[in-house]
């Protein structure tokens, strides 16, 4: 029988700690869970974020709802931070670009999404300004 070095055995355990520390601090973990559009363009609309992805939920007037999933992506190192939502609804090419910011002290995350296939919104200013016509909606979630 073998011998495990037991100085190996801990330093395997040390780097999985330290590697599940690091993995943990990541605004990709920040924003697993379920959480509630509490701004006027968002009402109704419900997001659950599992791992790489996401499931979009809308809830209309007469609570009927609708749902689809979504792929998701973020970059954190990016300035803004941005965030692509793929293969909406299951179709592949179907995909929206955006930026985010993440409050985890509030629990709250805002997005700003190109909806006209523009490309990525480089700036949280006027979106989702209807006035300016900028191709964009600007959703606030708060984590339920």
């Amino acid at each position: 029988m073998k011998r495990i070095n037991s100085g190996l055995v801990l330093a395997f355990v040390y780097c999985l700690w330290v590697g599940g520390l690091a993995v943990a601090d990541t605004d990709f973990n920040r924003v697993q869970g379920s959480w509630t559009a509490v701004d006027k363009g968002g009402d109704g609309l419900e997001m659950t974020v599992h791992g790489g992805s996401a499931t979009l939920v809308i809830i209309g007037q007469d609570g009927s709802s609708n749902s689809m999933d979504a792929k998701i992506q973020l970059e954190e190192t990016k300035s803004p931070k941005q965030i692509d939502i793929l293969d909406v609804g299951g179709q592949a090419g179907s995909n929206v670009l955006g930026i985010y910011e993440l409050n985890s002290q509030a629990n709250a995350l805002n997005i700003c999404l190109d909806m006209s296939g523009q490309g990525r919104p480089t700036t949280f200013d006027g979106c989702g300004d209807a006035d300016k016509k900028s191709g964009t909606t600007f959703l606030t979630f708060k984590r339920k």
